[in-house]
C-alpha cells in the first residue's frame, strides 16, 4: 500500500470518528437541553390509559447507553384514586430517538427493578385490589375486552407496543388475615421482548420463587419458563411455542414432606381467552413428572407425550403416552415395592357449545403391555355446574396374580394357588356433587359371576348410607382363605392361641353408614355348603345389624340375626337364630372338628355377650340354646356302659369296659341349655338311650373347656328284655340310677362317665331289709297267727325304718367314685 493511500484512509477515519463524536455530543446536548420531567405527565397518562395509576415521585433523568432511557426512583403503582398496591425501587423507560426530537414520547422498553407489591384481605374479608379490577374493567366490560379501545383509553390511543419489558429482583406478597394464609412470590425476574407488536412473536423468560402457608401446611416452589409467545394486541389469544417449563415444589404438613417436579422441555400451547375454555393446540414432548416423600415413596412419569385440542363443538382425539417408574414403601414387611410400566391412553374429546359440558368417547388405557395387559375402556358425558356425569367403564379380562406381581404386591396366602387368575369388570355409573351411583356392576372372579349395584354418598350427602346390592351365582370362599391348619382337630394349643386375648379396634365403624343386600345361589365357607342364601346388613352410628340371614345348609333351612354395638365399651354382641334338621355330624366333619355328635337336630338359640376380644366374649356369654333331635349320637362316652357297670356291680358279675363302644345313641332328644357368664347349664335334657329313659342336669364351662353333667337313667320293668345288659335283680328296675359325666372336652376316656355306686349300697340294704322282713313275717305268723302277725309286722317295720335316705349326687357335694372302686365292685 502506498503512503498516499494510507494517509488518505487515516484522515477519512478521523473525520468519521469526529462526525460521530459531534453527533453524539449534539444528541447529548439536545437531551440535556430537553428536560425529561416534561414527559412525567405523558408517562402517567400512558399508564392511566391502561386503568393504572402511576406515581413518579422521584426525579426523572436521562440515561444514554445502551439505550436512551428516562429513569426514576421511588415509583408507586395502584388503582386510580386509591392507595398504591406496589412500589418500585427504580423504573427505566426506553424511548425512540426520532419521536423524541419532535418532543414526542414513544416507549420502546420498560425496566422495573425492586418491585414490591402487597395484596391483603382484612379480617372482614375485604381486599385491597378490588378497586383496581373495577377501574380496569368498568361495568359492562370484562378482563378479556375485545374492543379496539381498551378501558379508560380514548379513541386516539393505541395499545402498548414495546421492544422489551424487564422486571428484576421483585416480590409480590399476599396475606389473608381472615384465613391466616400467606403467600409470597420472590426473586421475580421477567424478560419479554417484542411485547404487543403485531405480527411479531415475543420471547418470554420468567424465573421466580413461591412460598405459601396456612396454619396446617407450607408450600414452596421454584419455577422457570422460557418460550416464544404469539399474542394479539388485547392478549386474548395466546400461543406458546417450544416452551421450556421447569417447576419444582416442596410441600410440608406436620411430619409429612413431599418434593415434586414438573419438566416440560417442549411444550406448545395455543389458547383463546375470549372463549370460556378453548385450547387450539396442546402438545407435550419428553415431559417428566417426579414425586418423592419422606416415607420412602418415589414416582416418576417420564417421556410423556400429550396431544389434543379442546374447542367447542369440535371432536378431537387426545393421546397420552409415557412410562412410569415407582418405588413404594410398605408398612408391613419393610420391603419396597417397585413398579415399571409404559402407559398408553387416549379418548375422543367432544366439548359442548359452552364450558359446562363435554363428552368422552372411546376412552382407553393400557398398562403393563409386556405382561398380561391391563386394559380399561369406557365413555362418559360430563356436565359442570351442577355436576352430572354419566358413563360406563370396562376392565377387560386380566390375571390379578400377574398384576400383583407387576406391582410387587404380596397377595394373601390362599388355599387354592390357582385362584385369582381370571377377573373382569363392567359397570355403568353416574356422578353428582353428592352421589356416586353405579347402576350396573358385572363382575367375573375365576368361576364366579356377580351382578349388583352401588350407591356411594359424596361430600355433604345429608347422612345417606352406602347402599350395596350383590347377587352371586356361586363362590367357594375357601379358595381365597388361608389353607387350613395342619394340626389335628381339637388341638388345645390351637384353641388357646394368644389372639384369643388380642383386643379389637372397631372405631372405624362409628362413621360407617351402610345398607347391604347380598344373595348367593351357592357358596362354601369352611367347607360348609350354603345354598339359596340372602343376607341383609345395616351399619349406623357404630351399630352393625344383621337383620336377616336366610338360606340352607345341607338342604337344612337356617335363619340368623344379630347386632354388634361398638358405640359403648366394651363392645356388645347379640344374636339369635334357628336351624331345622341340621346334620351335626357333617357340620363337625366339614369344620374339621371332632365328630362328637351326629344325627339331625332342630336348633334354636338366643345369645348375648360383651367384650373387646374373643376370650372376653366367651366369658361373658349369656342366653339359651334349645336342641331337639332324633337318632343323635354322642361319641367319647357311653351312658349304657356306665349303667351296666353298676348292674354288674350289684349282681356281683364281671365287667369289661373295653367291650363297649365309646358312643351313646340318643332317641327323641330334647335339650335346653342356659348360658350365664360363659358357663352353660343344662336345664333340661330328656332322651332315650336304647330302652333307658334319660334326663340330665349339669354345667359346661366354656372358658375352662370343662363339663360336669349328671344323667338320671331309668329302665322300666316292661323293657327289661331290651336292656343293654342282663338284669337279674328287680331292684335295678323302675328306679333312677345317676351317672355323672365329668371331664375336659379333649380329655374323654373310660372314666368320663361313672355310675353313682351308692345305688349299689342302697340296693344291698334293701335286699337285706327284705330278707329281714321275710324272716320276721314268717316268725310272727308262726308264733302269733296270721291275723295278729300283721299288726306285729307293721310295728316291726316302724322300729327298723331308716331315719335318712341317700340323695342323688346332683344334690350332694361329693366326688364320683374312682374307676378302681367301680371295677372292684364289678368284679
Amino acid at each position: 500500500m502506498s503512503r498516499a493511500v494510507y494517509i488518505t484512509l487515516k484522515w477519512v477515519a478521523l473525520a468519521t470518528v469526529g462526525i460521530l463524536a459531534l453527533a453524539a455530543t449534539a444528541i447529548a446536548a439536545l437531551l440535556f437541553w430537553i428536560d425529561p420531567g416534561l414527559f412525567r405527565d405523558d408517562l402517567e397518562d400512558l399508564a392511566r390509559q391502561q386503568g393504572i395509576a402511576l406515581h413518579l415521585r422521584g426525579e426523572l433523568d436521562w440515561r444514554i447507553y445502551p439505550q436512551i432511557q428516562i429513569i426514576t426512583t421511588d415509583t408507586a403503582l395502584g388503582a386510580i384514586d386509591a392507595p398504591p398496591l406496589a412500589e418500585l425501587d427504580s423504573l427505566a423507560v426506553s424511548v425512540a430517538l426520532r419521536p423524541l426530537l419532535r418532543s414526542e414520547l414513544q416507549v420502546i422498553g420498560i425496566t422495573v427493578a425492586g418491585l414490591r407489591a402487597r395484596f391483603e384481605v382484612d379480617e372482614n374479608g375485604d381486599n385491597n385490589w378490588q378497586t383496581l379490577i373495577d377501574r380496569t374493567n368498568p361495568p359492562g366490560e370484562t378482563p378479556t375486552q375485545t374492543s379496539a379501545t381498551p378501558p379508560n383509553q380514548d379513541s386516539h390511543s393505541t395499545p402498548i407496543s414495546i421492544d422489551k419489558l424487564r422486571v428484576v429482583d421483585s416480590q409480590i406478597n399476599y396475606i389473608n388475615r381472615l384465613t391466616a394464609q400467606t403467600a409470597s412470590v420472590s426473586n421475580i425476574n421477567v424478560v419479554i421482548e417484542n411485547l404487543g407488536q403485531a405480527g411479531a412473536p415475543s420471547t418470554v423468560a420468567l424465573k421466580a420463587k413461591l412460598t405459601a402457608s396456612d396454619p396446617a401446611q407450607v408450600v414452596s416452589s421454584e419455577f422457570a419458563i422460557e418460550s416464544t409467545l404469539n399474542a394479539n394486541t388485547q392478549f386474548s389469544a395466546l400461543e406458546l411455542q417450544d416452551a421450556n417449563v421447569d417447576i419444582a415444589l416442596h410441600y410440608r404438613a406436620g411430619e409429612k414432606e413431599i418434593d415434586s417436579r414438573l419438566q416440560l422441555p417442549l411444550l406448545s400451547l395455543s389458547v383463546n381467552l375470549e372463549e370460556p375454555l378453548s385450547i387450539k393446540t396442546l402438545a407435550v414432548k419428553d415431559g417428566n413428572i417426579s414425586y418423592t416423600d419422606n416415607q420412602g415413596n418415589r414416582v416418576q412419569a417420564r417421556e410423556l407425550l400429550v396431544t389434543g385440542k379442546y374447542q367447542a363443538g369440535i371432536a378431537d382425539n387426545w393421546k397420552l403416552a409415557g412410562a412410569i417408574d415407582a418405588t413404594l414403601a410398605t408398612g408391613g414387611d419393610g420391603q419396597a415395592r417397585t413398579i415399571n410400566t409404559t402407559v398408553e391412553a387416549g379418548a375422543v374429546v367432544m366439548p359442548g357449545d359452552n364450558a359446562k359440558t363435554f363428552a368422552l368417547d372411546k376412552v382407553h388405557l393400557q398398562l403393563f403391555p409386556e405382561l398380561n395387559p391391563l386394559r380399561i375402556s369406557g365413555d362418559a358425558k360430563l356436565q359442570f355446574d351442577p355436576l352430572d356425569v354419566q358413563g360406563q367403564v370396562s376392565v377387560a379380562k386380566f390375571n390379578p396374580q400377574t398384576l400383583a406381581a407387576a406391582l410387587t404386591l404380596p397377595l394373601p396366602e390362599r388355599a387354592d394357588p390357582q385362584s385369582l387368575t381370571n377377573t373382569s369388570v363392567r359397570s355403568r355409573f353416574s356422578v353428582t356433587e353428592t352421589l356416586l351411583n353405579v347402576t350396573e356392576i358385572a363382575l367375573t372372579l375365576d368361576d364366579t359371576t356377580a351382578k349388583g349395584k352401588l350407591s356411594l354418598p359424596l361430600g355433604d350427602a345429608g347422612g345417606r348410607p352406602i347402599r350395596v346390592t350383590l347377587n352371586l351365582d356361586q363362590i367357594d370362599l375357601d379358595r381365597y382363605l388361608p389353607p387350613p391348619d395342619s394340626t389335628e382337630p381339637g388341638n388345645k394349643e390351637e384353641a388357646s392361641s394368644p389372639t384369643q386375648r388380642e383386643e379389637w379396634d372397631f372405631s372405624a365403624l362409628s362413621d360407617l353408614r351402610l345398607e347391604a343386600d347380598v344373595q348367593a345361589g351357592r357358596f362354601t365357607l369352611r367347607r360348609l355348603p350354603f345354598t339359596d342364601t340372602r343376607l341383609s346388613l345395616a351399619a349406623r352410628d357404630g351399630k352393625v345389624t344383621l337383620s336377616s340371614l336366610k338360606g340352607k345348609l345341607y338342604d337344612s333351612p337356617i335363619t340368623l340375626a344379630g347386632e354388634l354395638d361398638t358405640g359403648a365399651m366394651p363392645y356388645r354382641v347379640s344374636t339369635e337364630g334357628q336351624a331345622s334338621h341340621l346334620p351335626l355330624g357333617r357340620v363337625l366333619k366339614d369344620l374339621q372338628l371332632e365328630e362328637r355328635f351326629s344325627g339331625n337336630s332342630d336348633i334354636a338359640f338366643q345369645l348375648s355377650t360383651r367384650g373387646n376380644h374373643a376370650s372376653a366374649l366367651q366369658q361373658a356369654l349369656n342366653g339359651h340354646l334349645s336342641v331337639t333331635g332324633r337318632e343323635l349320637s354322642l361319641s367319647g362316652m357311653n351312658i349304657e356302659r356306665a349303667f351296666c357297670r353298676l348292674v354288674t356291680a350289684v349282681q356281683k358279675q364281671a365287667f369289661n369296659p373295653a367291650e363297649w363302644a365309646d358312643v351313646t345313641h340318643f332317641a327323641d332328644t330334647t335339650t335346653r341349655i342356659h348360658f350365664k357368664k360363659g358357663v352353660a347349664r343344662i336345664e333340661q335334657l330328656k332322651a332315650g338311650v336304647s330302652q333307658l329313659a334319660v334326663s340330665a342336669k349339669g354345667k359346661v364351662d366354656l372358658g375352662q373347656s370343662l363339663f360336669d353333667v349328671v344323667f338320671n337313667t331309668r329302665l322300666a320293668s316292661q323293657d327289661k328284655q331290651h336292656s343293654p345288659c342282663t338284669i337279674d335283680n328287680p331292684k335295678l328296675l323302675d328306679r333312677d340310677i345317676p351317672i355323672r359325666c365329668q371331664a375336659s372336652f379333649d380329655g374323654l376316656d373310660l372314666s368320663t362317665c361313672l355310675p353313682d355306686m351308692r345305688v349299689a349300697e342302697d340296693i344291698a340294704k334293701e335286699k337285706l331289709k327284705d330278707k329281714i322282713d321275710d324272716k320276721a313275717k314268717s316268725f310272727l305268723e308262726e308264733k302269733l297267727g296270721e291275723e295278729k302277725s300283721k299288726a306285729a309286722e307293721q310295728l316291726f317295720k316302724q322300729l327298723i325304718k331308716p331315719s335318712t335316705k341317700s340323695s342323688p349326687p346332683s344334690e350332694q357335694n361329693n366326688s364320683p367314685p374312682s374307676p378302681t372302686e367301680n371295677d372292684t365292685a364289678g368284679q
